[in-house]
């Protein structure tokens, strides 16, 4: 075993810990709390008691679902881990082993990705109290909205500025004057619809794109902001994974790419989630505006 294989299995036990452990304890310990703190009985505009009979039993029971599956999963992981070792598995100096790193995080992303649903299924709950005009009337938030009240500037141009460097690094090493084929028009055509994806994303929240109708102003800032915070670190971090990928595979040392890929999804993983988590507090919500 050489020392690049000992830092990608150090690497890849991070990502096991971080996706499949941290901060699933992280996220099923903000519900235990809400759980514990706001009754049903007490805050019933909070759960959505028309789509289930026990909202609270509904939520526990899932949430042991979504421990179960991240265990198993990081489990799954270990054994993987564990089985290559054994096996004296080496990384190919042409790369190709990140694809592996890239199916496991699918795989890790599954419990999370059912958690949304869950989640997409609280907020038509929101809905259905808003047409039943169960919402109470609340006076507007008048203060305009704009970009740099929620964004900083230097992090705004920031990603622009790598976005470009990516653009023009991608087409340097790709060669201006060579007939592209179809995979690299692909890569631009992808890298730019997500960038822009994520400045519409951040234009909607801005201008009011309402999930939840009862959460304070000084909630909903503080959740805009941070979700603009984690799109505009989202791009500039992909910008750069780009940047550095393109030129790993340049100079021919493709063998650490998956070692490149994991630490990139690690990253993403911090800055985001993590990030909301932290910023977020479940404690610093207002849950009066819930009470019945």
């Amino acid at each position: 075993m050489t020392y690049i294989e000992v830092i990608f299995y150090i690497i890849c036990l991070g990502q096991i810990f971080l996706l499949s452990f941290y901060y699933p304890n992280k996220i099923i310990y903000r519900v235990n709390y809400i759980l514990a703190h706001y009754p049903v009985a007490d805050y019933l505009k909070f759960y959505p008691t028309e789509i289930y009979v026990n909202p609270e039993k509904t939520t526990r029971a899932r949430l042991n679902i979504f421990k179960i599956m991240n265990h198993a999963i990081a489990i799954i992981g270990v054994l993987i881990l564990v089985t290559a070792i054994l096996n004296n598995f080496k990384l190919d100096e042409k790369g190709g082993a990140e694809i592996f790193v890239v199916i496991y995080l699918f795989l890790q992303f599954i419990p999370h990705g059912l958690l949304e649903i869950f989640q997409y299924r609280h907020y038509k709950h929101y809905k259905h109290i808003k047409t039943t005009k169960i919402v109470s009337k609340r006076s507007a938030d008048l203060t305009p909205r704009n970009l740099f009240d929620f964004v900083s500037p230097i992090l705004f141009f920031t990603a622009i500025i790598l976005y470009f460097a990516h653009i023009i690094s991608f087409s340097y090493y790709e060669g201006f004057d060579q007939v592209w084929d179809m995979g690299v028009w692909i890569t631009l055509i992808v890298s730019t619809a997500i960038n822009i994806g994520f400045g519409f994303m951040i234009y909607r929240y801005i201008k009011g794109w309402k999930l939840d109708p009862f959460q304070t102003d000084k909630d909903k800032i503080q959740i805009i902001k941070s979700n603009a915070y984690v799109l505009i670190i989202t791009s500039i971090m992909m910008s750069l994974f780009y940047i550095i990928i393109n030129s790993v595979r340049e100079y021919g040392l493709d063998i650490w790419e998956p070692i490149l890929m994991s630490v990139y999804f690690q990253f993403l993983i911090i800055f985001g989630m993590g990030y909301l988590i932290h910023k977020i507090k479940v404690e610093d919500l207002d849950f009066e505006v819930y009470r019945t």
